[in-house]
C-alpha cells in the first residue's frame, strides 16, 4: 500500500479510526531531520507543516503522519472488505455462544433426570 503526506483530518476521533484500519501511519524523520526540528524546536520557532512532535515513554522524537493513496472505488472495496470481516467474527461468536448455550441445556436436562 503507498502512503502519501495528505492527512487532513476533521476530528481526533476520524484520525484514531484511520490507524485503526492502517490507512495512516507514523513516519519517523531520519536523524539528520531529527536534530534540524530538535534545533528549530529549541529557537521556539514553528516546525514545518506535517511534521508532528512527540515526547512520551517509548515514543520520542518526529514525525509525519502518511496516508494510503487510494481512489474512492478502492477505499470503498476496502472498506466493504473489513465490514465483512468483521460480520464474520461476530457471526462466529454467536455461534460459539449458541453452542455453548445448548451444551449446558442438554447438561441441565441430563442432570435434572437422574
Amino acid at each position: 500500500m503507498e502512503y502519501d503526506n495528505t492527512l487532513k483530518v476533521e476530528t481526533p476521533e476520524i484520525k484514531k479510526l484511520l490507524f485503526d484500519l492502517n490507512l495512516c501511519t507514523k513516519v519517523y524523520c531520519t536523524e539528520e531531520e531529527q536534530q534540524q526540528f530538535k534545533t528549530i524546536r529549541k529557537a521556539k520557532e514553528k516546525l514545518p507543516e506535517g511534521v508532528i512532535y512527540i515526547n512520551s515513554g517509548a515514543e520520542n522524537g518526529f514525525y509525519r503522519i502518511k496516508t494510503a493513496s487510494m481512489t474512492e472505488p478502492v477505499l470503498q472495496k476496502y472498506m466493504l472488505l473489513l465490514q465483512t470481516k468483521y460480520i464474520s467474527t461476530i457471526k462466529n461468536c454467536v455461534l460459539f455462544f449458541t453452542v455453548l448455550m445448548i451444551i449446558g441445556l442438554i447438561g441441565v436436562l441430563i442432570l435434572s433426570v437422574r
